[in-house]
């Protein structure tokens, strides 16, 4: 009997953008909301680091710079997630002084289709301020089902008259989009089926989804006849290909194209699309290519996007479009409808931010990082980043073992950062708890006191053993022994099996017992 293990097939052969694996990650990301991020299930950084919004937000203000206007400006994020690159654009933002102020006409929306994602924003501390200042709003949009843009707090739609500019950070690929191949002067539009092991048969398990593997075909002939927008498109590339290649495969993420031109293009004469994502930019790429390759991210998946597609979709409307060279696995483009790029899009600043040292410069010098930096290193880093905390969380060792034989100026400068660097704190969860991390630190270089202080915040947010049990060291650090002996009662009722907590406790009560006896 064979040991191998069988595979099964889940969904039979369909079209990609019929397919159950949309389905399942709406779900997924449903049902999740903001942990799909805070569990690591999904991975953010690349898209959500400090140093990315610094720059989106240079962008954004030379965008504004070149086209003043009286009207209003909506800046509407698609796919916000989890609300930390909201968070940390709108920060850099304020301290531009594009929002906040009385005379700013600029209002940041933030958008998901999951209700719980926009609760989560509108209970976190984090967006009170922006809320205070009205340059915050929150909009429930579903790409698969198009409607008006519903501003929530203002309880209005979006103005007819307003200036748009979209940001789509790792959104579209993870969007329903077609599959095609070209093969001799022809066009076919590729079918996949869903299979997988024995083992991952139980698809209400939400984590199973990684656990899918497409098999492809390719069979059915398509004649780009009637004058739509798809099929204009599909028109374009069976030219392009056949004075080029033999055979090329593609998609189209048409579910996005859609919604860009039905709510967008053809409302608002003033549209511009920053987007950032997995993508490719140019055609000659798809040729002798293969079936799209579907990444698993625990119950999410993502597929590298077309953003030629998008920008045809812009020149259709006399648009221009700007793209980098970077061949890796983020591409930053930008779209605008205005007609061309000296008129519509930055292109100095886009050469200066995003191509010269850009987000994916600082990826790669962020990859790096290794238990051998210095704590010199590791603050110049910091600053580089624009003080991001979670990279900081990837040099916290550096600053535990390195940071108590450093010299003044050095430990003066990391209080510097610490100072940044909780300026873009975004809570999710306890996993990513950056008082904690800082006062482990503080009590490793002796600063019992702002360990403390740290200490108490991280409880605010989250009471567990850890934050309790440190509480109680330090207390003990500083001689205050009954302040010591609270905190670790405190802890040993948060986790009754700590030996170290008890025994702790233990020494503390015969101490105290001696001292009353004399």
């Amino acid at each position: 009997m064979s040991s191998e293990a069988k595979t099964y097939m889940i969904e039979d052969f369909t079209y990609l953008s019929q397919s159950s694996i949309w389905n399942y990650m709406s779900l997924f990301y449903d049902q999740k909301g903001v942990d799909a991020w805070a569990d690591t299930h999904v991975p953010y950084f690349v898209t959500s680091n400090a140093f990315i919004a610094h720059k989106y937000a240079l962008l954004l203000v030379e965008i504004l710079k070149k086209h003043r206007s009286d009207q209003p400006t909506y800046i509407l994020e698609l796919g916000a997630g989890s609300g930390q690159f909201s968070f940390l654009v709108l920060n850099a933002l304020m301290k531009m002084g594009l929002i906040g102020s009385e005379a700013s006409k600029v209002t940041y929306v933030m958008s998901d289709f999951t209700e719980r994602n926009l609760a989560f924003w509108e209970k976190h501390s984090a967006f009170e301020l922006f809320r205070s200042e009205g340059c915050l709003d929150f909009s429930q949009i579903d790409l698969y089902r198009p409607e008006a843009i519903s501003l929530r707090l203002r309880g209005q739609t979006l103005p007819s008259d307003a200036q748009v500019i979209v940001i789509a950070n790792y959104l579209m690929d993870s969007i329903s989009c077609e599959s095609y191949r070209y093969f001799r002067g022809e066009l076919f539009r590729n079918q996949i089926s869903l299979q997988t092991k024995e083992e991952n048969l139980n698809l209400m398990d939400l984590s199973s989804v990684s656990n899918i593997f497409p098999v492809w075909k390719s069979e059915e002939k398509v004649s780009p006849e009637s004058n739509t927008l798809l099929n204009s498109l599909l028109s374009w590339y069976l030219d392009y290909f056949s004075n080029r290649c033999q055979e090329a495969y593609f998609t189209i993420p048409f579910h996005v194209m859609k919604y860009l031109e039905d709510i967008l293009l053809k409302q608002y004469s003033f549209v511009t699309l920053i987007a950032g994502d997995k993508a490719q930019t140019n055609p000659s790429r798809f040729v002798l290519n293969e079936y799209p390759h579907i990444a698993p991210h625990g119950g999410a998946v993502s597929l590298v996007v077309n953003f030629h597609a998008i920008e045809w979709l812009f020149a259709k409307y006399n648009g221009s479009s700007l793209h980098h060279d970077h061949d890796n696995s983020l591409k930053i483009s930008m779209f605008s409808t205005l007609r061309s790029v000296d008129q519509g899009l930055p292109k100095d600043a886009y050469q200066e931010h995003i191509v010269n040292f850009g987000p994916v410069d600082f990826l790669e010098v962020s990859r790096v990082i290794t238990s051998d930096y210095t704590v010199e290193a590791a603050n110049a880093l910091l600053k580089l980043s624009r003080y991001d905390p979670d990279l900081f969380f990837r040099l916290k060792e550096v600053y535990f073992h390195k940071l108590e034989a450093s010299g003044l100026g050095v430990r003066l400068e990391f209080v510097r950062c610490v100072k940044h660097l909780l300026e873009n704190y975004y809570w999710m969860k306890s996993t990513r708890d950056l008082y904690f991390e800082l006062s482990r630190i503080f009590h490793k270089v002796k600063e019992y006191r702002m360990a403390l202080t740290y200490l108490q915040k991280s409880r605010a947010q989250l009471e567990r053993f850890d934050n309790l049990y440190c509480t109680g060291l330090c207390y003990l650090a500083l001689c205050e022994k009954e302040q010591a002996l609270v905190w670790f009662q405190k802890a040993i009722a948060n986790n009754p099996s700590d030996e170290n907590c008890k025994q702790a406790i233990r020494l503390i009560e015969s101490e105290l017992e001696c001292l009353s006896l004399h």
